[in-house]
């Protein structure tokens, strides 16, 4: 007995409705975006590559803030010599933080290459002890980093 592969003749009546079925059956599906809350960092990982800036307020006489490798590179580009100072704007729900001749000047934090600053003495609008890190947006106009604080 011999084995055929047969292929089934099509009847060309259904063919095009076939054809309409296949278009018909393409779901095209469109969401809003507004309607997702958008992470451009891990909330709780290493963001290497975008600008952080960590809260830290483990002694509350001397808290201190920490901007990542990104985030100075960002402010100062390659060129870190010589003392990195900063200025600090505060504003209801942001902080912004930009290059400066005199200021806050930046500690480089232990062995790592992101830099500290002491916060003491500094009347935040907010409670930095219930904040752990603050993705930083480019502002190119005004050649600062801006943190949206989050509430």
């Amino acid at each position: 007995m011999a084995i055929t592969n047969r292929t089934p003749i099509r009847n060309v009546k259904n063919l095009e409705a076939e054809k309409r079925l296949e278009e018909a059956s393409e779901i095209k599906v469109s969401f809003d975006p507004g309607s997702f809350k958008w992470f451009n960092y891990r909330p709780n990982g290493r963001n290497l590559d975008v600008p952080m800036l960590s809260f830290h307020n483990h002694d509350e006489k001397y808290p201190y803030l920490r901007l990542n490798k990104s985030a100075i590179e960002r402010l100062f580009g390659e060129n870190l010599e010589g003392p990195l100072m900063i200025e600090i704007g505060v504003a209801p729900r942001a902080i912004a933080i930009r290059k400066a001749m005199q200021g806050i000047v930046l500690k480089r934090h232990k062995n790592s290459k992101s830099y500290v600053f002491s916060v003491s003495g500094i009347d935040f609008p907010w409670d930095i002890a219930k904040l752990d890190k603050l993705p930083l947006i480019w502002d190119e106009k005004n050649k600062m980093l801006v943190g949206k604080i989050p509430g």
